[in-house]
């Protein structure tokens, strides 16, 4: 009986090894950055640390931007477990038309089976004197499901 309860016991524990999973894990640090009050229009830059927590190759697949005031780039698009990469981040207020506090975000898209898309975000006060242009109204979009999941194009 003891010879079965200790078989089994090493069964479970090799059984348990073969069907580890290895997989990678983002983290991005820090998650979102304050620029803080600005009264000029210029580019504004901040790098983010882009680490693989995980125990496989994280990919990082696509990066996406809520508008085309922003813009997001990463010279390693593979980060190895342990490892970090740098996302550059710029802002460029030049292309702004509002005054006040300002939120843009940037969607990174990889293989990390437990955040797929990972957001960060910048936010910046901007107050140049000058009035913000009015912009139309325009109706909300109504996305579907699949839509609503998945980053901006």
């Amino acid at each position: 009986m003891r010879k079965l309860i200790i078989l089994l016991a090493l069964l479970f524990f090799y059984a348990g090894i073969a069907f580890a999973s290895h997989n990678p894990k983002i983290e991005i640090t820090p998650d979102s950055w304050d620029f803080g009050r600005v009264t000029e229009t210029k580019v504004l830059t901040h790098k983010f640390k882009v680490k693989n927590m995980g125990d496989d190759i994280l990919e990082i697949k696509h990066i996406t931007t809520s508008c085309d005031c922003v813009t997001a780039s990463m010279f390693l698009k593979k980060v190895y477990p342990g490892e970090a990469a740098e996302l550059t981040v710029k802002l460029d207020l030049r292309k702004e038309k509002t005054q006040g506090k300002i939120k843009r975000d940037v969607y990174i898209e990889s293989n990390d089976p437990e955040q797929r898309f990972k957001t960060v975000s910048v936010y910046v006060e901007l107050d140049t004197g000058k009035k913000s242009e009015e912009t139309p109204n325009k109706p909300n979009k109504v996305t579907t499901t699949e839509e609503a999941h998945s980053p901006p194009k």
